[in-house]
């Protein structure tokens, strides 16, 4: 597109009035009298404010009636009032009703009429040095340089006439010539004389200004008492070259506010524009034209159009242009760019090639060459010139872009460093573009504001990188900023999403992220089954649910010959289990029950041992059938509780926790004799709910006379606040189940134990749980053993996703093998298949993945949230939309359904709807990125 205006330092010149108004204050000339011949004497001058901020010397009192009368006119402002008196006074006194008559018109704005009034007071009295010294200051502003410098040596041969600002006039002469080293000898002297003085400090302002220190120029000028329009116009345009917009854009307004002047609305249109206030800058612009249709004006009009994203109007005035001045070849560039964001892609390209045709210019030739990479067509034969020695800004520019494309970034880099900023807009896209490549996000970020916010580029690249760094606030200024512009993009850029692994969105079996349902599953132990204490208590739950039937079965059970041998086989397990030998355990609980026939002990702990091999779904079946059995069965609630924090779709673990506790009031209330399980498990119950100080206060008047007790007050102290050391007793020998595995693992979760107690390492939970504490703070997971699991589809899915953190795809894909050769109706086996795939972006079999979880109807919430995630990557925008509604019907409780509806809104350019979705999220959690395994790039131009 073409280059920027490129932003020339704003003069500080005489500038043409529309209003025949003086902008500059360039000769300040003091009212002391001067005589060109000694015997003239000084002549009264008429006591006025009118000209105490204007260059020019009072107008003179005489005794004739109609020059009085004219200079009452004067003092109420009636300039052309005064103007006809003085005209009738000619025929008395020639020389001051003349010099009268230039004062008011100089105010009047007609220099010309002033001029020529100064030079007849002086022909009729060639010793009237006051006007002599209003002519001087005429002159100058008439760029009549020669005669004014010999009328004000002449003045300042007098030494009273050699005052401060007699010196300022002199030295805005040598100013006006460029011969700015005797200039600033003469303001030098000049401040010496009259530092104090408005009229000398502003011309010195002026001076400096003009010669680059704005900034000394700025601070003069704002120190200035009752500033004028001049003051106010100075400043702004000072401002405006600092790139200090804002305050130009205040200063300039000020200006308006006393002299809507062409030069001050321009300035003012200026400042607005580098402001992006496009629309401010358009109205101001129409303006402009509307005074004087100069060709610059209609250009920065269609150029403002465009970058408002008004296509349709930029269109119409660049056409216009290009009509009128076929020769430039820059509106050619603006209108390729114009129809780019219409949409008219065809045509750009026709366009761009007849421009190069027609001009044979490098910045034609960069256009076509850009045309045709970007929209994938042969370069023929100007690929010669892209590959020839010959370099020119437009020429590298097309070979930064030809470089992109070959996805080569090296050669890329280095033409760009040779390409001056200035040479167009791309240059910031493709900057964005390789230090995007680089994820030198801070680069990019810099880049990015510059480009025309026009352009998709200019809201996407800072998108990208807010997103991929997490900034919500960034990425939510940015989504409003483009909602506000009412636009939509009719061109498309290449926005891709890509996956990230992060440990806290990836299914593993085995967490250890310090939650009590964690620890809550360590604790969980397997039930022995005493045959007359599990009478009692099966009863008492069947009692009170008055099933007098199932009391009948109960009987009978009692009296099969299987239920000795069950019993003994369940407990034979419960030995397995506190051996960590899970599937062995599994494998007799499971007899058991068949022995005794859906018993709730036997149940919940088939359950149990499918939670220590990593199988939630299974463990959640067994814990709900074992429930089903006897409701009153709370250690079965419990690993509810536990499972249904990953499985659950609409039920959290407080729901079981809350049964728990309320079922134990009613058989406390009942005055039951109550055992142990139920007991221990109210205990863990209200520690779920956070009810930490009850349970403290229960448990205080029996602390050292149960372990068990002792362990659950020190992790409810440790859930309340009170650091990790309220575990220590946990590293007890004697301490509940697993006490040292707590103990060990929540010190890693705190970071402050990376070591591995290999006397633990016989309990599987301990090893992959630590495994994904040591690699959640970036340390290395427990060394394992292949063949130790080759025929364990749980670990070895563990594996796949450890191998995935670890950037090792062939161990991922290794270890997806092995699990598809044990058991290929494993759902986990497609779940992990899935992820791994998006993370390669092996799009073709994560589709058959996805498929395959879908006849398997799987359902978690860790398959439906991969399942929006194939869609963004994969980008298929209603797929994912129906996903992304499902998904937040099912979970209701979880920011993650709204968390991809975002990237839905993000994706299909529907800026109003992202910004509510930002709004909503963050009443909830203001860092919700972090949650998001995904980052943006951009992929090609």
């Amino acid at each position: 597109m073409p280059p920027d205006m490129n932003r020339e330092k704003f003069k500080l010149t005489r500038l043409r009035l529309p209003y025949r108004m003086l902008i500059l204050t360039v000769v300040f000339l003091s009212v002391l009298m001067f005589s060109c011949s000694k015997q003239d004497k000084p002549q009264p001058q008429l006591e006025e404010k009118l000209t105490d901020a204007k260059p020019i010397v009072s107008p003179i009192i005489n005794s004739n009636e109609n020059i009085t009368k004219g200079n009452e006119f004067f003092l109420k402002g009636e300039f052309s009032n005064a103007i006809d008196f003085y005209s009738e006074a000619l025929a008395q006194n020639r020389s001051i009703a003349f010099y009268n008559m230039g004062v008011s018109y100089y105010l009047l704005g007609d220099i010309e009429k002033s001029e020529e009034s100064f030079r007849q007071a002086v022909k009729e009295n060639p010793a009237f040095k006051e006007a002599y010294m209003n002519l001087a200051v005429v002159l100058i502003q008439t760029d009549k340089l020669a005669e004014a410098e010999k009328i004000v040596k002449t003045l300042l041969k007098d030494n009273n006439s050699s005052t401060a600002k007699m010196l300022v006039n002199m030295g805005n002469i040598y100013l006006k010539r460029g011969q700015t080293a005797l200039a600033a000898t003469y303001f030098q002297e000049a401040i010496k004389k009259g530092e104090n003085s408005k009229y000398v400090r502003s011309n010195y302002a002026y001076f400096l200004m003009t010669v680059g220190e704005y900034k000394n120029g700025i601070a003069i000028l704002e120190n200035l008492a009752d500033k004028d329009y001049t003051d106010y116009y100075n400043l702004g345009s000072a401002y405006y070259n600092e790139g200090m917009y804002a305050q130009g854009l205040a200063n300039a307004l000020k200006a308006m506010e006393m002299y809507r002047t062409e030069e001050a609305i321009n300035l003012a249109a200026l400042n607005y524009a580098a402001l992006t206030d496009y629309k401010s800058a358009i109205a101001l612009l129409k303006e402009l034209i509307r005074k004087d249709p100069a060709e610059d004006y209609r250009y920065r009009l269609a150029r403002a159009y465009y970058l408002n994203s008004d296509f349709r109007d930029a269109n119409t005035e660049i056409t216009s242009l290009i009509n009128d001045f076929p020769d430039k070849s820059e509106y050619y560039r603006l209108k390729y760019e114009i129809q780019l964001g219409m949409g008219e892609i065809a045509d750009a390209g026709r366009m761009a090639m007849a421009a190069y045709q027609r001009f044979q210019t490098d910045d034609m030739l960069y256009m076509v060459i850009k045309h045709k990479i970007i929209y994938y067509e042969p370069l023929g034969e100007l690929e010669a010139d892209l590959l020839s020695d010959r370099s020119s800004p437009f020429l590298d520019l097309a070979r930064v872009a030809y470089y992109i494309f070959k996805d080569k970034m090296v050669p890329a880099r280095q033409f760009i460093d040779k390409v001056p900023p200035e040479t167009d807009n791309d240059y910031y896209v493709y900057q964005s573009y390789i230090n995007m490549k680089y994820k030198k996000y801070d680069n990019v970020l810099v880049y990015a504001k510059k480009i025309n916010k026009s352009r998709p580029e200019y809201f996407w690249y800072r998108t990208a990188v807010y997103f991929s760094t997490n900034n919500v606030a960034g990425l939510k200024e940015t989504v409003a900023e483009q909602a506000q512009r009412e636009t939509s993009f009719t061109r498309n850029t290449n926005v891709r999403f890509h996956l990230t692994p992060r440990i806290d969105e990836i299914d593993f079996s085995y967490r250890f992220d310090g939650t009590y349902e964690q620890m809550l599953s360590l604790m969980l132990y397997p039930l022995f089954i005493e045959p007359s204490e599990m009478m009692s208590f099966v009863a008492m739950g069947y009692k009170l649910l008055q099933e007098n039937e199932k009391l009948s079965a109960l009987r009978e059970l009692e009296r099969s010959v299987e239920f000795s041998e069950g019993i003994r086989m369940n407990n034979t397990g419960v030995a397995d289990m506190f051996a960590y030998r899970f599937n062995e355990a599994y494998d007799k609980f499971e007899k058991a029950n068949e022995m005794l026939n859906n018993n709730p002990y036997t149940l919940y702990n088939m359950g149990l041992a499918k939670l220590n091999l990593g199988d939630m779904e299974s463990a959640s079946k067994y814990f709900d059938m074992a429930v089903l059995q006897n409701n009153y069965h709370f250690p079965a609630y419990l690993g509810l509780a536990v499972t249904m924090r990953t499985l659950t779709k609409t039920t959290k673990p407080s729901d079981y926790y809350n049964i728990v506790r309320d079922r134990a009031v009613q058989a406390v209330e009942d005055k039951r004799n109550l055992p142990e399980p139920i007991l221990y498990s109210a205990l863990l119950a209200e520690t779920g709910l956070g009810l930490y100080s009850k349970v403290k206060e229960d448990l205080a008047p029996h602390k050292g006379q149960n372990s068990y007790f002792n362990n659950v007050y020190a992790i409810a102290d440790f859930l309340s606040g009170k650091g990790h050391a309220a575990l220590d007793p946990l590293k007890n020998r004697k301490s509940i189940y697993r006490g040292r595995v707590i103990w060990d693992l929540t010190a890693t979760e705190e970071g402050k134990n990376f070591s591995v107690d290999t006397g633990l390492l016989n309990d599987r939970a301990y090893k992959f749980m630590k495994s994904y504490a040591l690699l959640k703070r970036g340390k290395k997971p427990v060394q394992l053993n292949f063949n130790e699991y080759k025929d364990d589809n749980a670990a070895l899915k563990e594996m796949v996703y450890y191998s995935i953190l670890a950037k090792d795809r062939a161990s991922a894909l290794r270890y997806l093998q092995q699990m598809s050769s044990i058991d290929i109706r494993y759902k986990e086996l497609y779940k992990a298949s899935l992820y791994y795939f998006l993370w390669i972006e092996d799009f073709v079999n994560a589709e058959a993945s996805y498929t395959s979880l879908a006849n398997l109807k799987a359902s978690d919430r860790y398959t439906d949230m991969y399942k929006m995630m194939y869609f963004v990557l994969n980008y298929n925008g209603r797929r994912l939309l129906d996903t992304v509604n499902n998904y937040i019907k099912s979970y209701p409780n979880e920011l993650t359904g709204k968390e991809y509806k975002l990237i839905y809104a993000l994706r299909s350019e529907n800026f109003e709807m992202t910004l509510n979705i930002i709004n909503d999220i963050e009443k909830q959690k203001r860092d919700f990125l972090y949650d998001l395994p995904l980052e943006i790039s951009i992929d090609g131009l």
